[in-house]
C-alpha cells in the first residue's frame, strides 16, 4: 500500500511537448510518492519535483488479453495511449532497502509490458 493512497500517473516526455517532461495525474500525493522513491531510480528528470503535476481523469478500455487504451483528460487536452502485442504479466518487487513504505514493508506492483504502442 502506497503512503500517498490509489491512483494513477502519467510521467511523459514527448516531441509533442518539446522533449520537456510531463507529470498527468489524479492524485498529487502519488505522483510526488513515485517522483521520490522510483523515479530518482528510473529516471531523473521526472524526480523533479518542482515539475506541476496536471490534474487529469484516467481512464482504461480494451482487454488485456488484445489491446488497451489508456485515456488521459485533462483541462491541457486528451492524450489517447493505446498498447497492444501485451506479453505476460509479472510482479515487480523491490528489497526493502531500496524501497520501502513507512513500515518497512516491500511494495510489489503487478506489471505488464507491451511490444508495441502508439
Amino acid at each position: 500500500m502506497v503512503p500517498a493512497g490509489q491512483g494513477h500517473a502519467l510521467f511523459m516526455e514527448s516531441p509533442l511537448t518539446g522533449k520537456a517532461p510531463r507529470i498527468y495525474a489524479d492524485n498529487v500525493g502519488l505522483a510526488r510518492f513515485l517522483q521520490r522513491t522510483i523515479e530518482c531510480l528510473l529516471h531523473k528528470p521526472f524526480a523533479d519535483e518542482s515539475l506541476p503535476v496536471i490534474d487529469a481523469q484516467f481512464e482504461r478500455t480494451g482487454s488485456s488479453l488484445s489491446t488497451v487504451e489508456e485515456r488521459v483528460v485533462s483541462d491541457d487536452g486528451e492524450l489517447i495511449l493505446s498498447f497492444w502485442d501485451l506479453m505476460a504479466p509479472f510482479v515487480l518487487t523491490m528489497p526493502p532497502a531500496r524501497w520501502t513504505d513507512r513500515s518497512g514493508s516491500t511494495a510489489p506492483s503487478c506489471r505488464r509490458a507491451a511490444r508495441s504502442s502508439r
